[in-house]
């Protein structure tokens, strides 16, 4: 059993085996479709220090740079990808929302995204202009029952997952 910490608001931080982190609470609460400052208000912490843990996310996510620190959110992606991955995210609330399907280039742009390409190489491959793959985004968003394109990533990429997992389910059958 693992220790827990109350944070107020009905937030409890986990104790794990890598110790409990402000960061994959900052980190669910922004899938979740707060915003920095309502995180801030909730966790009783400044909006400047939960602007440094987001940013501490970015670099841990990306220690390389290999992404341009254009928008803090597109930059999160990959940290949304790993959480999910590897259970520290869940997506339990976001699941229970009603979905529609998506268009092919929705879809497209939320497969590419969750396999690791970032928003301006999505762009070119698909010849399609900031404010076009804004409206891609808010549709994917909408579409998916989310308030933000974090939290489409992070139903993406465990439909992704549980994909690959009656993949190599059916493989060894």
């Amino acid at each position: 059993m693992t220790p827990e910490t109350n944070m107020g608001s009905g937030i409890t931080l986990h104790e794990t085996k890598t110790g409990s982190t402000l960061r994959d609470v900052v980190l669910q609460m922004l899938v979740d479709g707060l915003d920095e400052r309502e995180i801030a208000q909730q966790l009783e912490k400044s909006i400047f220090t939960i602007k440094r843990i987001v940013l501490g996310i970015v670099l841990k996510a990306d220690p390389n740079r290999t992404r341009p620190i254009k928008d803090i959110k597109d930059n999160l992606i990959p940290a949304v990808i790993d959480g999910v991955e590897d259970g520290s995210l869940s997506v339990e609330n976001l699941a229970k929302k009603p979905r529609r399907d998506l268009s092919a280039q929705e879809a497209l742009i939320l497969a590419l995204t969750v396999g690791r390409i970032d928003s301006w190489t999505i762009m070119r491959k698909l010849k399609i202009v900031p404010l076009q793959f804004d409206l891609f985004r808010d549709n994917i968003c909408s579409k998916l029952g989310v308030s933000n394109f974090l939290g489409a990533v992070a139903l993406g990429t465990a439909a992704n997952m549980q994909v690959q997992g009656s993949k190599e389910g059916q493989q060894h059958v």
